[in-house]
């Protein structure tokens, strides 16, 4: 049994395939879903806003707009489960925006996190 799904964001349309169907999974087994989005330069920016100019807020304000991205794309897709007639109970979503590489990011949070499914669509590239 899963309680903690992790799904990776890049707002292309199999990501956001990848959270309906973390809610459909997420809500048959009273589960939560944490949503991660990774941010191009955010660490740097991060880095450097710390040092000259500790009380400025673009990198919380990026960070904020961000986590509501995440929350509105999980609004359409509980919308979209809906609009077929399949309207799906509560599930609790947490929200990440970070930087850094996407893998070392989600094998971060699967540890720390305890995650144990992880959603993530795939664009099928074939880098062979």
């Amino acid at each position: 049994m899963f309680k903690r799904l992790l799904v990776p964001v890049d707002y292309s349309d199999v990501s956001r395939a990848a959270i309906g169907a973390a809610l459909k999974v997420a809500s048959t087994m009273d589960a939560e879903i944490w949503l991660l989005s990774l941010e191009e330069g955010l660490e740097t920016d991060i880095k450097e806003r710390i040092i000259s100019a500790p009380d400025d807020t673009v990198v919380e304000d990026r960070i904020s707009q961000g986590e509501r991205a995440l929350v509105d794309a999980a609004s359409l897709e509980a919308e979209r489960w809906a609009g077929v007639g399949k309207p799906l109970p509560f599930v609790p979503i947490q929200t990440r925006v970070t930087g850094g590489q996407w893998v070392e990011v989600i094998l971060g949070m699967v540890d720390e996190l305890q995650v144990d499914l992880v959603v993530i669509g795939t664009h099928g590239r074939d880098k062979g």
